[in-house]
Formats: structure tokens, sequence, C-alpha cells
């Protein structure tokens, strides 16, 4: 049997928690039925939903009396949910071609589920304003002056999928909202769910997006978490973008992935009595990794290196003299699994846009990698990767007959340039 590679691409899909596995292997797994038949398979099933839609806003530190838990087919179908739904408004008469206000603001480093749909709504006539960063964060102001009594909706991530940043959402939400209390507030949470406490109930978040198989559970799963009171406050001005049957109190045609869901169920069981422990022990996966890298290969940079404001587990790097995409190929047949950037941007000719909106050039953008770790990824394992990576770089380096520029062990961070 083929010894299992190592994962440093958790951030692409993080893999099933031996309990989630466990779990879907009983015998019980397999007795789920249609969730709306009113027998007791399909009341069985009902009572498994509604369980889970209750650790999902315990996940997010909200009550059923505050926010809705829409489970939908991942966090792609969420975030084209919390982007398009609010323009199907029933009394929208169109875009104004002619205004020179944008209708959403967004920024320039968010995943493509969140940019697609805004491409979308762009070719039909939206306006729309995507905020910059600035010394590689952004700021409420960057976002206010870009806010007006037209905008409709806001959608900024809480953590960069790419480079481990963790943006002031929060704080961002709440200048934005004390301004324009009309807007829609919507954060992909995708990356920070599950590695750090998230309370929505003491923010002025509308709504975040989050995905099943980035917490331990199967893909194909993932969910909405909307507030009520942003439903309330505009009934008109939210409406689901799947028509059919009632699934989902009405905002979310179609059968529920009763398995998928059972699968999100036990990885949160698993992962909410352990949030601190668990992100302990991916920092301390990350510093190992880290230190071992940059005392063993010259001329390499951290691309994001702000401890305060990164996610615990994840480190985005730059290799001068290495294409990542080569470099990941060469780690895949000796075991090691690593990224050159977010999975579903993966085979785009283009370089990282996340990397570019830093500010560094296409070139250094091609030389950079993500690693991404999990919790229960043994020490042993992470010093095993660190050791192929080094050996790796180093053959390639020695292959391109690259010369280290000036024998500097490590690298400054890019943006501080």
């Amino acid at each position: 049997m083929a010894k299992k590679p190592i994962n440093l691409d958790a951030n692409a899909t993080y893999g099933l928690l031996s309990e989630v596995v466990e779990g879907l292997c009983s015998e019980n797994s397999l007795t789920f039925y249609n969730p709306s038949s009113i027998h007791s398979g399909g009341q069985r099933a009902r009572a498994l939903i509604e369980e889970t839609r209750e650790l999902v806003l315990l996940l997010f530190g909200v009550s059923a009396r505050e926010a809705i838990v829409v489970f939908t087919s991942g966090a792609t179908e969420s975030n084209n949910a919390a982007i398009l739904a609010p323009f199907m408004d029933k009394n929208f008469k169109g875009f104004n071609e002619h205004s020179n206000e944008a209708s959403l603001v967004s920024s320039v480093v968010e995943h493509p589920s969140v940019f697609e749909p805004i491409k979308r709504l762009e070719l039909m006539g939206l306006r729309v304003s995507l905020v910059g960063l600035r010394n590689g964060m952004f700021s409420a102001d960057s976002f206010i002056e870009e806010t007006t009594a037209s905008t409709k909706v806001v959608s900024l991530m809480m953590a960069n999928n790419e480079t481990g940043a963790i943006f002031p959402v929060e704080r961002i939400a709440s200048a934005v909202k004390e301004r324009f209390p009309q807007v829609f507030f919507h954060s992909d949470a995708v990356q920070l769910a599950g590695k750090s406490g998230i309370s929505l109930s003491e923010t002025a978040i509308d709504a975040v997006s989050f995905s099943g198989h980035k917490l331990g559970a199967l893909c194909g799963v993932g969910g909405l978490v909307i507030k009520r009171s942003a439903l309330l406050s505009n009934p008109n001005g939210f409406r689901p973008i799947l028509f059919g049957g009632a699934q989902e109190q009405k905002w979310r045609a179609g059968t529920e992935n009763v398995v998928g869901i059972l699968s999100l169920n036990l990885a949160l069981k698993k992962i909410l009595p352990e949030l601190e422990g668990r992100a302990r022990a991916m920092r301390q996966r990350k510093h190992l990794l880290k230190q071992k890298l940059m005392t063993g290969l010259e001329d390499i940079t951290i691309n994001y290196d702000r401890e305060e404001t990164s996610l615990p587990n994840t480190l985005s790097l730059r290799v001068e003299g290495v294409n990542a995409d080569d470099l990941v190929v060469a780690l895949d047949l000796s075991g090691v699994l690593i990224s050159s950037g977010s999975a579903c941007s993966s085979g785009k000719p283009e370089p990282s846009h996340v990397l570019k909106a830093m500010g560094l050039t296409e070139s250094q953008a091609r030389q950079s990698i993500r690693l991404s770790l999990r919790a229960e990824e043994p020490l042993d394992n992470i010093n095993i990767a660190g050791e192929k990576i080094i050996n790796t770089i180093k053959a390639m380096r020695t292959a391109s007959c690259y010369q280290p520029k000036n024998g500097v062990i490590g690298g400054e961070v890019a943006y501080e340039r």
C-alpha cells in the first residue's frame, strides 16, 4: 500500500477527521432518508439537520433567535447567494447604467466564488468598486470612501486563503453600517472558521459563508448564516437563487445533502470543544516548519508575516529561482502536498491576483507557494516535509544553475519593501 502523503495543503481541503470517517462508516449513517418525508426515516434525517444547524450557530457565536442557517452545496454557492440574492428584490427595476455610484463594494483579494458573480453583475450594468490593500491590510476608511447611500452589498473575506492574512472585518462592518445602515454586509468566513473563535452576534456583519471540507467534513456541503435583522429590515431585498421545493425554510430549494450534513455534524462535534487547542497545535506546526525552512534555505521571503493578524496554519513563501508550479509537482512526487495558490484558481496561466495586489511582480508571484497545515499532522511529518522541501528546492536550483543573490538566509516581508 502506498504511503499516505503529507498534507501541507489544508486550506484547499482539510481532509476528513478520523471521527468523521468513523461516523460515516457506522451502520447508523446508512439509515437516513429524505428529510422532507414525514415517516420516521425522514424525520430522523430532519432531526440530524436541525441539530447540525445548532452546531453551526455555535461555531459562529450566534443564537437561533438572531440568525438562520441555510445549508448549501458549499461556500461557492453560499458566496454566490450572498452576492446575487440581494439584487433579486421583487421590486428591483434593473441597474442604472448611468450611475457612477457603486451598488456593490468588495476587495481585490476575494476568492473566485465572490469575484465571478460580481463580474456577472457588472455585465448586467452594475457599478462595482474593489477596495485595494494599503500596506498589506484593509482599513475601514477605504471601504467607507467607496460606499454610498445607493450601495446594496459590501463583501469582504475574513481571512485570505493564500496568504493567511486576517482582515479587520468586524471593525470595517461596524464603521460601514454606522454610516450606511442599508448595506447588506457579507463576509466569506471559510478560512477563519474552525481556526479562531467567531462571535457573529457581537458584530455588524449580516451574513457569513462557510464550507464543510475546510473543517474536516466531506466536500459538497456548506452554508450561509444570515442574521434575521438583515432580513427583517429589508423583507424584499433578499431572495433565493435556487427555486423549487420548500427546503431550508424556502431559502434554498433541493433535497438536503444528508450524508454531507452528517459529516459536518461529526466534524463540528470534534472541533467546537477544542478550538483554542487546535489553533495552538496549528501554530506550533507552522512555526516549526517556518523555522526549518528559513534556516535551511537561502533567498526565501515570507509574503505575509504579521503573526497577530495571520491564520495559525498558513505560510505564503516566495522561493527565488524556482517556479512554484514546478515545485508543487516535484514535491507531489516525493509525497508532500503543497499549493502555489488557491485550489479554485489552479490551472490558470495568470499568477495569483492576491499576491499581485500585495505589490509582488508577476515573476515574484510565480515563485510563491502556500503551505497550510492540519492541527493533527504529526510533528515528525512536519520535519520530514521540511527536509523534502529544502532538498527539492536545492536540487531544482542546482539544475537551473541558480546563484544565491546575497547569501542571506530567509528574506524580508514583500509588502514592507
